[in-house]
C-alpha cells in the first residue's frame, strides 16, 4: 500500500488517470461543482500503472482547469 499526501482547496471526489511517462500514470484528482456540472482539477500526481487495471472507465467528462472565484462577504452575527 502507498500513501500520497497532498494539499487541495477542496476535497477531491475522484481521480482521472491520463498520460503515462516512465512507467507511471499521471493522475488528476478532481472535485465536482454541481452548479456547472464540471470536474475541477485540485492536484496532479503520479501513480503506478498497476492501479489502472483496477479502475472503471468513463467515456467522457467535462473538466475545468481553474475554478471561477466564488464571491463571499463577511458574516455578521445577529443578536436575538
Amino acid at each position: 500500500m502507498e500513501v500520497t499526501l497532498f494539499q487541495a482547496a477542496r476535497p477531491p471526489t475522484c481521480v482521472f488517470m491520463c498520460a503515462s511517462e516512465g512507467g507511471m500514470q499521471c493522475a488528476i484528482a478532481c472535485s465536482y461543482d454541481w452548479t456547472m456540472q464540471t470536474m475541477y482539477r485540485e492536484t496532479v500526481f503520479r501513480m503506478h500503472t498497476h492501479n489502472l487495471n483496477r479502475m472503471d472507465r468513463v467515456p467522457r467528462f467535462k473538466i475545468g482547469i481553474r475554478r471561477p472565484e466564488m464571491h463571499s462577504r463577511p458574516v455578521v452575527a445577529s443578536t436575538v
